[in-house]
């Protein structure tokens, strides 16, 4: 025979009710709460005056649980099989603890099925900490059950108690609900193996569902072992890129690969990766170096520079490989050299143009190290005689490198002259593998009006000294000197260009035609070096000192306007902190005292 919480109940009239119960303090004095029917119970909690019990901490797994301090005791027996949640989300509540326990045996022999400490996924709103059972719980008709509320630490209050009784009823596999309230949905559910949408991983190895719920899909799923899909063993699926067998290697990388066409030790100059180690014929050092393909490196020293055979335009490659170079002897770049760093175990390259062209040359290879790189002109091609041309330690204008690459541009080079390029480690001791470019561009002749730098100089169109006496690039008309822009790209515009003195209104300036003919910025009469005084811009009374205004006792009219600045010092020193400016367009007064007395003289108006 059952035991049922034999504590004294009140009975709802309704499916959802409000008990008044706040807990017992133990649990053979539990508060009931009757259950009749599915649906919501809300019940009041209260732990102020209760005190901590000695039953023990939960043993099932329990997220982060605290210490279950003062807790409180309630218990029901649903009247139908189904499904219970609970909840202690209650925005006025507190830090809670709570446990559900089969009390068939009664309080002596309490059995755990669920427990939590802290929640996050009722939307609330709900006080910080709250406890919600993380998946409903089968319950039975007439046994009893037993919740435990406490407090994850010292704090205690009171609040609200939900408990949700639902009915149980088959999974349905493809509404996104839990039916059959055992924690599990959809395809997830061993219920829903075989019926659709759910069914047999094998044969369905590539739709990308778990169509057996066992937490792996497709290839991934052992069902799908053997299915074509499924396989990487040919020359096909041992190159294609794909890990096709789901095993986390592909193609070389795979042990079911190995010996298949490409597939076995690396070959150094095929251009695969043979041993799937991620490494390509002479960058994988650990295999290809010394051999034929691959030697060691003998361009260690400046005479022994690998040379990079040229043809034109274009781009040229070549493999570095500074793991078995020599730091040598050579200096120190002289040249200014953006980040350059120690240049050691330093290795060295060659090359000859057929034509004039303008050279880039990097280190960009996002398997490459932190490199230097210099360029020498070596006019005598024997390394005795060399010019620092170009250098950098650490760049970044290219994309998809390795950290602190090396890069150089606009590097001219002439048909027939040799260069060096000498590429050593940023950091002493450093060595490393990568790949060295460098793209060759002709160069053409400057065209003087498409805004293109076409010979590669730096300059652009009438700023390029190849277009001087270019009709576009000409100042020295009376059109190109009053049209107001540097048409010669000297830096120097109209009159103040001295292509054009002398040249239409060009010349000592004239104070009246509003042009500035001597090309000092200033027109007119603004111009006061030149034309203070003249005709055109006199010298009003009371411009200058000389010619002060007299004034007297009383207020007196003041007119700045016809007045221009002078040359007068204006000593601001002698008016502290009294917002003194330029005193410009000053005009000068005389006022002669007519007793002895302290004056106020103002210009409030």
């Amino acid at each position: 025979m059952r035991k049922l919480c034999l504590i004294t109940a009140i009975f709802a009239f309704s499916a959802t009710g409000l008990w008044a119960q706040t807990g017992g303090d133990e649990c053979d004095v539990a508060d009931v709460i009757t259950v009749s029917g599915f649906g919501t119970y809300v019940v009041a909690m209260d732990n102020t005056a209760a005190t901590t019990g000695t039953d023990p901490a939960p043993t099932i797994p329990c997220a982060v649980f605290g210490q279950n301090i003062s807790d409180i005791w309630f218990c029901f027996t649903p009247d139908a099989d189904g499904a219970i949640n609970a909840s202690t989300c209650d925005p006025t509540s507190w830090d809670t603890d709570m446990m559900l326990y089969d009390g068939a045996g009664g309080c002596a022999a309490l059995v755990e099925l669920a427990c939590n400490g802290d929640a996050v996924t009722n939307p609330g709103p709900c006080q910080p900490f709250y406890s919600e059972f993380e998946a409903p719980t089968v319950v039975t008709a007439g046994n009893p059950y037993y919740l435990r509320i406490g407090s994850w630490g010292t704090v205690v209050g009171t609040g609200n108690l939900t408990i949700n009784f639902f009915a149980i009823g088959v999974e349905i596999c493809d509404d996104g609900a839990d039916n059959d309230a055992d924690g599990l949905i959809d395809c997830f559910d061993p219920d829903c193996a075989g019926i659709p949408p759910c069914g047999s991983e094998a044969g369905q190895c590539s739709d990308g569902v778990d169509n057996d719920a066992d937490g792996t899909t497709d290839c991934f799923d052992v069902d799908c072992i053997g299915d074509p899909i499924c396989f990487e063993g040919d020359n096909a699926t041992c190159t294609d890129g794909v890990d096709n067998d789901a095993d986390g290697a592909t193609d070389c990388a795979d042990l079911d690969c190995s010996g298949i066409g490409l597939c076995g030790p690396e070959v150094c100059d095929d251009g695969f990766d043979n041993d799937g180690d991620g490494l390509v014929d002479c960058f994988d050092v650990a295999d290809c170096q010394g051999t034929p393909a691959c030697p060691t490196s003998g361009n260690d020293e400046c005479i022994t520079a690998i040379d990079i055979p040229v043809a034109g335009p274009g781009t040229y490659t070549a493999l570095m490989n500074s793991t078995a170079a020599s730091l040598g002897t050579d200096p120190a770049p002289s040249i200014p050299c953006a980040v350059v760093g120690a240049f050691d175990n330093d290795i060295w390259f060659s090359f000859t143009p057929d034509q004039d062209m303008s050279a880039e040359i990097h280190t960009c290879d996002a398997t490459s190290w932190d490199t230097d790189l210099l360029v020498y002109e070596d006019a005598t091609n024997d390394c005795t005689a060399m010019t620092e041309i170009a250098c950098n330690g650490d760049a970044g204008i290219l994309t998809g490198c390795q950290a602190f690459y090396s890069h150089v541009q606009f590097v001219g080079v002439t048909a027939g002259i040799n260069y060096k390029i000498r590429v050593g480690s940023w950091a002493a001791g450093a060595s490393g593998v990568g790949q060295l470019t460098m793209n060759l561009v002709a160069v053409g002749p400057e065209i003087c009006d498409d805004g293109i730098d076409n010979d590669l100089d730096g300059l652009v169109d009438c700023l390029d000294p190849d277009c001087s006496g270019f009709p576009n690039c000409f100042e020295g008309d009376r059109v190109t000197c009053t049209d107001g822009i540097d048409n010669d790209g000297d830096g120097a515009t109209d009159c103040a260009d001295p292509d054009c003195s002398g040249i239409g209104l060009c010349g000592p300036e004239i104070c009246d035609d509003g042009f500035d003919n001597d090309g000092d910025g200033l027109v007119d009469c603004l111009d006061i070096a030149d034309c203070q005084g003249t005709p055109a811009c006199p010298i009003s009374d009371g411009d200058e000192c000389s010619i002060a205004v007299e004034v007297f006792d009383g207020a007196n009219a003041i007119d700045t306007n016809p007045y221009t600045s002078s040359a007068d010092l204006s000593n601001a020193g002698l008016c502290p902190a009294t917002f003194f400016g330029v005193n410009d367009m000053d005009g000068w007064y005389l006022y002669t005292a007519t007793a002895d007395a302290f004056y106020e003289i103002h210009t409030c108006d």
